[in-house]
């Protein structure tokens, strides 16, 4: 049995109050939070105009990090002297060019050669990037996702209440850039301890009955994320972040053309984590910096009354991973009995950026 990872040690710095700002115009060292001092979701100080359970107090008004204030220099520290044992590497983006049918018609990628010799006079080549972030493997921003539930709160509000139109004002590039992914480059980057949820291992390893298929619209219970746990004899810490493995991205590499057409063009067919009001709970108290899977939304798809993205961009201010490639991340798991490590995402750095591939890499 792998040894249990230790605890990381408490912060130094308190959580802010609402006039402090964690998105300051230098660079910084990453988050500045102490886990100890974050309370559960019922307990978290009211917003006004807001459901219960919103975080934009906690974190600070002028905040732009939300969970990621988590990962303080402290936290990460601790996760690469326990996680860093013999510098494996696994990077777990899936291809740009992977998707071939992406979804809510968004624009497929395209890669553009540029020959050099005929502008220049010397033999060299470019190349040429066009993309949706939303196309293959990304971390959504927190200016990806506003709050939609006409029963409560304010709909089209983002993170820290910066309002739909505003956000699109081609007249206010203050509100544009307010929640930008550049301040995550700015704070450093995503750097802590991963935990892989080997759903589709556990399954296989202790269920007679078939897995759910990736075009399957399968919530998969905070029940069973539980037993996946405890299969893996994996602990949890504050500041972990989560990856779910469902078996998307393994469906759509072996699925044909018209299958995946019918899965994502539609009704938006594959299994996720489930929502209800346990499980978001869960998510919260459990302190998670940043929650990611391997199908386009981490929850289970099509959504239902209660919306995860709802809670985690807007809400809480929680970056969303979706389409992450982690097949061979649960290979390297299993090869070395353990399912976490530590994990890192460079982002892109672009101003005003609403959502960037993770470019990120696991190490054993």
């Amino acid at each position: 049995m792998a040894p249990p990872s230790p605890a990381p040690p408490p912060a130094t710095a308190a959580a802010p109050s609402s006039s402090s700002s964690s998105s300051s115009p230098g660079w910084s060292t990453g988050g500045k939070v102490d886990w100890r001092t974050v309370p559960d979701l019922d307990d978290l100080p009211p917003v006004e105009g807001q459901p219960a359970g919103c975080a934009w107090n906690f974190w600070g008004r002028d905040d732009r990090l939300g969970t990621l204030n988590l990962l303080t220099p402290q936290v990460v520290a601790a996760a690469a002297a326990s996680e860093v044992r013999t510098g494996e590497r696994v990077q777990i983006d899936w291809g740009l060019d992977s998707v071939d049918v992406p979804l809510i018609d968004r624009k497929p990628f395209h890669h553009r050669l540029v020959d050099l010799h005929a502008s220049l006079g010397v033999y060299a080549t470019d190349d040429e990037l066009h993309l949706n972030t939303q196309t293959s493997s990304q971390f959504d921003g927190f200016a990806h996702f506003a709050w939609n539930d006409d029963r409560q709160g304010t709909n089209g509000v983002y993170y820290q209440g910066l309002r739909h139109q505003d956000l699109h004002s081609a007249d206010d590039a203050a509100s544009r850039n307010h929640l930008g992914i550049h301040h995550w480059c700015m704070a450093g980057g995503i750097a802590g301890r991963g935990v892989l949820v080997d759903w589709v291992r556990w399954w296989e390893e202790t269920r007679s009955d078939p897995l759910p298929a990736g075009n399957t619209s399968y919530p998969i219970p905070l029940s069973q994320i539980e037993a996946v746990l405890a299969h893996q004899r994996t602990e949890l810490r504050p500041g972990d972040i989560l990856l779910l493995r469902t078996g998307v991205v393994r469906w759509c590499e072996s699925a044909s053309m018209r299958q995946k057409q019918e899965a994502f063009t539609g009704d938006d067919n594959f299994p996720g984590f489930e929502p209800t009001e346990e499980s978001k709970r869960w998510l919260w108290n459990h302190k998670f910096a940043a929650v990611a899977a391997d199908n386009p939304s981490f929850e289970h798809g099509p959504h239902g009354d209660l919306w995860l993205h709802n809670w985690l961009l807007p809400m809480w201010g929680c970056p969303i991973g979706e389409l992450f490639d982690l097949e061979r991340l649960s290979q390297t798991c299993k090869a070395h009995d353990r399912w976490s490590f530590f994990i890192t995402s460079a982002p892109y750095r672009v101003t005003g950026g609403i959502a960037s591939s993770p470019n990120s890499i696991c190490i054993f």
